[in-house]
């Protein structure tokens, strides 16, 4: 029996292979796509159909059509599956697929480039694109009937003996003739309307979240583009001009684009508009009043030529207040509005006198977070010019925010355990119209003794400290020993590894010490301020204005500090005459140099930029200032 059965096996073999083979081929294979469109030339209004058959061996878990700007889509896809059935080298082969339909609506003159797609397990599979050309409205040729029409050629139509029974289950046109569709049939939005169109053919509507808001709060600008569906001809843009935010600190909430999304559309009296967001920006009030935001304008070229048409959106007013003074904590700064968080960490806990530890301090949250940090001074601590980074862009809920990172190095110039306390800041919570605040807390850092500081101090606190102690009784009557430690050589060998230690490590000791007196004096407040003048006179010589106005306003603050005593660098604008006038300088002097720092303040962040020419005689009138100024 055993001969026979392996025969039977040998001859199986080959029959086994030819059954198989087939089958493991098409489960390799990957799906079948064929695409096509009813119509691939169509008018501004018209709707039509995207047609996707795939045949796939495994489950579709999902279809999408690519989005293009000259048509929207309308609706969700209709989805219709089948099965096949066919006889391949004497083996059945069951197949199984889709039909898919898209309903699309073309709403911009040009071509249109169709990528439908489907999903099998986690791979997507693109079919061949197709171009549709959408015309102006009337200029389409007629629309062909389309009953017992196959959108794909040569597939075979698994469902045309049962179209009848079921009527129409997976999307396919009707009985009658297509028509131009009625601008009236496209979905409309009625967030977008408005009651009156501002323009024929196009225009811009501009508006705010906001018409009330204190200083550093955020007001999100929107201005979107309406279009008529309803135009004979296709327009064409220019001399664009942006909106004017002179009063605000702007920050983008999308990247602009020359051709904007359509966000849908909206119906204003008999017309059917399309919306495009063009434009959405949030705006932090940098004053006190009735702030304008300017209106945005471009011009529309004629088809006749000539004149321009110009559209402009609307001027906005903000009435802008400061926070209230009820609760406002200690330290509070005008404009720190938002929702923010800080955190700390130090690095490391323990280090040797006169060293120094890492601090950083991480500032996140949303709206107009400060640019800089002031630790509160203590006894032995000396804060060093921090290391600022940010990552800051659009949040959640069309929220500008995102974190900046300050590294300080601290110098810490007594032993002991000091205390670095609590870095807080004070901030306008704008959601509950409450003041809040962050805080993060540093601990402590052990300060080790050590070095010829040490030595020095020891000497200072006990003027004989060699001296040995008093003693009450007689010695006992020295024996002489033998032993290898009585040897001088001995000794020596065995402390010449520390002596070297000990006189590298002063080595180290001393030179830190003569770079701190070299920096010390290279960073004095006079060394300093003759640096800050060089580098204005240097900037207003060239021709970046936003450069030439920083250089001015940190000369003028740097004189400030030399000759009044003063460090304005931490106040609000409208404080620094103050505390001028209060430190003996001349209230002539003071209000002009409060004015020359908030005009170069604004010139920096204007959107538009300065002119150098302004920037120059802005520092002349800073010179007189600074020379008006008595050394403190």
């Amino acid at each position: 029996m055993r001969p026979r059965f392996l025969l039977f096996v040998l001859l199986a073999l080959p029959i086994l292979g030819t059954v198989t083979w087939p089958v493991a081929a098409f489960a390799a294979a990957p799906p079948e796509l064929q695409a096509s469109v009813d119509d691939d030339v169509v008018g501004v209004g018209d709707d039509f159909e995207v047609h996707l058959k795939a045949i796939a061996q495994g489950e579709v878990s999902g279809v999408k059509l690519s989005e293009d700007p000259h048509v929207a889509q309308l609706g969700r896809p209709s989805i219709g599956t089948f099965h096949e059935m066919n006889l391949r080298n004497g083996v059945m082969v069951q197949k199984q697929g889709v039909n898919v339909t898209f309903r699309l609506s073309a709403v911009k003159v040009g071509a249109a480039k169709l990528t439908p797609s489907i999903t099998v397990g986690d791979v997507t599979y693109r079919a061949t694109p197709i171009t549709v050309r959408v015309v102006l409205p009337g200029q389409a040729p007629p629309r062909q009937q389309r009953r017992g029409q196959d959108p794909f050629g040569n597939l075979p139509d698994p469902f045309s003996g049962f179209r009848g029974l079921f009527g129409n289950p997976f999307g396919d046109p009707d009985d009658s003739a297509r028509q131009p569709r009625s601008t009236f049939e496209i979905p409309t939005d009625p967030k977008y309307a408005l009651p009156a169109a501002r323009a024929r053919g196009t225009f811009l509507h501009a508006g705010i979240d906001k018409g009330n808001a204190v200083i550093g709060e955020q007001v999100t600008l929107s201005i979107y583009q309406y279009i008529d569906l309803g135009l004979n001809r296709e327009l064409e843009f220019n001399d664009v001009h942006d909106v004017t935010t002179s009063d605000f600190l702007r920050k983008p909430l999308m990247e602009e684009s020359p051709n904007p999304k359509i966000v849908g559309n909206t119906r204003i009296g008999d017309h059917i508009w399309a919306v495009r967001l063009i434009r959405k920006m949030a705006l932090f009030p940098l004053k006190a009043g009735e702030l304008k935001i300017g209106p945005m304008s471009l011009g529309i070229a004629k088809s006749t030529g000539g004149v321009t048409d110009k559209r402009e959106s609307e001027t906005l007013t903000v009435h802008v207040a400061e926070p209230p003074v009820n609760g406002r904590p200690p330290g509070y700064a005008i404009g720190d509005v938002g929702q923010f968080e800080l955190s700390g960490n130090v690095e490391p806990r323990e280090i040797a006198h006169g060293g120094v530890a890492s601090v950083t301090l991480e500032l996140s949250g949303t709206g107009n977070l400060p640019a800089s940090i002031v630790p509160a001074a203590r006894q032995g601590v000396e804060w060093l010019a921090p290391d600022v980074k940010e990552q800051m862009g659009p949040q959640q809920n069309d929220r500008y925010g995102g974190k900046r990172t300050f590294n300080f190095v601290v110098r810490l110039t007594r032993e002991g355990t000091i205390e670095l306390g609590d870095v807080a800041i004070p901030f306008y919570n704008p959601d509950t119209r409450a003041y809040d605040v962050a805080r993060a807390s540093l601990g402590s850092v052990v300060v080790k003794a050590g070095g010829a500081a040490d030595s020095h101090v020891a000497s200072a606190a006990d003027p004989l400290p060699n001296l040995p102690p008093l003693r009450l009784d007689r010695a006992p009557e020295a024996v002489p020993h033998g032993h290898l430690t009585d040897m001088r050589g001995f000794w020596f060998a065995l402390a010449a590894p520390s002596l070297s230690f000990v006189v590298f490590a002063g080595g180290r000791v001393a030179g830190r010490r003569l770079k701190e007196r070299i920096r010390t004096r290279n960073g004095s407040p006079d060394t300093l301020l003759k640096q800050r003048l060089q580098e204005a006179d240097a900037a207003g010589a060239g021709t970046d204005a936003r450069a030439a106005d920083a250089a001015i306003a940190r000369a003028l603050e740097q004189a400030i500090i030399v000759k009044a005593n003063v460090n304005v660098r931490a106040m609000a604008t409208r404080q620094i005459a103050t505390a001028l006038i209060e430190h003996g300088v001349a209230e002539p002097v003071a209000q002009s140099i409060e004015e020359l720092l908030a005009a170069c303040e604004a010139a920096r962040f204007a959107p538009t930029g300065s002119d150098i020419a302004v920037s120059r005689e802005r520092w002349k009138a800073a010179q007189e200032c600074i020379s008006k100024l008595k050394r403190g």
